[in-house]
């Protein structure tokens, strides 16, 4: 199904390049949008959730489109954005850092550090949000944003082709938002877009560094536990507590708080202010109200209601 569309031919804005960065703004991260003609402006985008990934499609007219250090400041999704072109140019410039990209080309950039994404003309383009973790090991070795990834080389026009077809089957039905395998195939071939040409293999993952993951990936099964995980990778009770001596703190406690930064997250997020708190907690594992507020209260000082009302007061 279809998670978000904002469209200004649909829904016939006074001003619509007010009504894009208004919408954007709350649906997906604060944005600053400008264009020199206004009275042409249009953008259509449609988007889909896919396993904490999202996948939108987006059309707009001539635009400069900024994260600011203050956009930045309200809310930052901490993620890479991977952007396929499907048609017209745009440049993107980060810390001093410039890239031109064509129909073709993909361009990975940073959502932490402030960019500029302008575009002369109409654009037509794919965007992936990923959290920075989902690229695991891989993450310390992602060139400095923004990167330009030429559309002619294997693993681009793999990932193009992919992410056209994850986001046909996602409006289609045929592709669920919780569908894990399609979620790994595609950080699969963006670790392999946008690793540097002269990488050797990237390290493989430790032994804790597996389990995390496999924790991150279950996270909202309410069943986890020690037992599980270790069953899971294959290593005794014992072998995994050791595992996480290191980490100050034991398996159940890590992850609870892992639990609780994923609420965190989305209580922060504006797409997410039509859901209750509940609703929230049990998509993270949390199935008790009163243990759900009084860990987050003990991790963030208040009860997660307040704490989101709070955090919309500062926007």
């Amino acid at each position: 199904m279809t998670a978000v569309v904002i469209d200004t031919a649909r829904d016939r804005p006074g001003d619509p390049v007010a009504y894009w960065r208004d919408e954007a703004s709350r649906l997906f991260r604060p944005l600053q949008v400008r264009t020199e003609r206004p009275d042409a402006f249009y953008a259509r985008s449609v988007g889909h959730d896919l396993c904490g990934l999202r996948l939108t499609r987006t059309r707009t007219g001539e635009s400069l489109i900024c994260g600011t250090r203050r956009t930045i400041a309200e809310f930052d999704p901490e993620a890479f954005i991977l952007v396929v072109h499907l048609s017209g140019a745009y440049r993107v410039e980060q810390e001093e850092r410039t890239a031109v990209c064509r129909a073709g080309d993909l361009a990975l950039f940073d959502s932490s550090r402030p960019f500029r994404v302008e575009s002369d003309g109409p654009v037509d383009v794919l965007t992936l949000t990923l959290p920075k973790a989902a690229l695991g090991p891989y993450r310390s070795r992602t060139p400095s944003a923004p990167l330009r990834v030429p559309g002619d080389l294997g693993p681009a026009t793999l990932l193009r082709s992919l992410l056209g077809d994850v986001m046909e089957g996602l409006a289609g039905g045929r592709i669920a938002p919780g569908d894990q395998a399609v979620a790994e195939s595609v950080l699969a071939l963006v670790r392999g877009a946008t690793r540097p040409r002269d990488a050797g293999p990237a390290p493989p993952p430790s032994p804790l560094a597996q389990i995390k993951r496999y924790i991150d990936e279950h996270l909202g099964d309410p069943g986890l536990s020690p037992e599980r995980i270790a069953a899971s990778q294959f290593v005794s009770r014992r072998q995994l507590y050791t595992l996480f001596e290191g980490e100050g703190c034991g398996v159940r406690e890590w992850i609870r708080a892992r639990r609780l930064e994923r609420c965190e997250r989305d209580l922060r997020d504006p797409a997410r202010r039509g859901e209750t708190v509940m609703s929230v907690a049990t998509r993270w594992g949390f199935t008790d109200a009163s243990h759900f507020s009084a860990c987050f209260r003990a991790a963030y000082g208040m009860p997660p209601g307040a704490y989101r009302d709070a955090v919309a007061r500062r926007r």
